[in-house]
């Protein structure tokens, strides 16, 4: 929670990471946790060495003494990837129970369609039933897991984005929340 309103507001951090409650210093100092938890994957993975880890080829591309890369770059990546994994899932995955469970006739559905599915499912069958990837697709429509901005630094050069020229440095962002409810992009956004 604290490195989500930090990330919206990056100016309360400093302030409310020294307030005298236990709550919101591990709110606001949860980053720290993150970077140690980190830290423990970095060193596990080289450890192990295997070519299939995830964190594989970018400690492969640290430990090139080409590379501009370095450990805080790979530890970097580490608490991204964690947070990426985790969270994201965890919300996405309660947003949908609740909005199928708000639904009793779509839930009777998806059950049917699912339970026409035979033996050892694969990813492919699953891909290719149609209302529950929709249902998927229209809750990460609306309760994606990171609704707020993420802002990005538009590189050297600059860039055109629908004929508008942004130049190198400016930080962009868009905002999903209200971009998916908007009807210039969806018929009836919100049924």
């Amino acid at each position: 929670m604290g490195s989500g309103i930090a990330s919206e507001v990056p100016l309360l951090r400093p302030i409310l990471r020294r307030l005298p409650f236990k709550k919101t210093q591990e709110a606001f100092n949860a980053d720290a946790l993150l970077s140690e938890y980190a830290s423990v994957a970095v060193h596990n993975s080289k450890k192990i060495g295997s070519s299939t880890n995830i964190f594989h080829t970018i400690i492969s591309e640290a430990e090139n003494s080409d590379s501009t890369l370095d450990d805080v770059d790979v530890k970097q990546e580490a608490s991204n990837l964690i947070v990426a994994g985790s969270d994201t899932t965890g919300v996405t995955l309660t947003y949908l129970t609740w909005a199928v469970l708000q639904r009793p006739k779509l839930q009777a559905e998806i059950e049917e369609e699912v339970a026409s599915l035979n033996g050892n499912i694969t990813d492919a069958e699953v891909e290719k039933l149609p209302l529950l990837n929709a249902t998927i697709e229209e809750t990460l429509r609306l309760y994606g897991a990171a609704p707020g901005g993420l802002p990005r630094i538009v590189p050297k050069g600059g860039s055109t984005l629908d004929g508008y020229y942004i130049p190198a440095g400016v930080t962009v962002t868009t905002q999903a929340w209200s971009m998916h409810r908007d009807e210039n992009n969806f018929r009836d956004p919100m049924t």
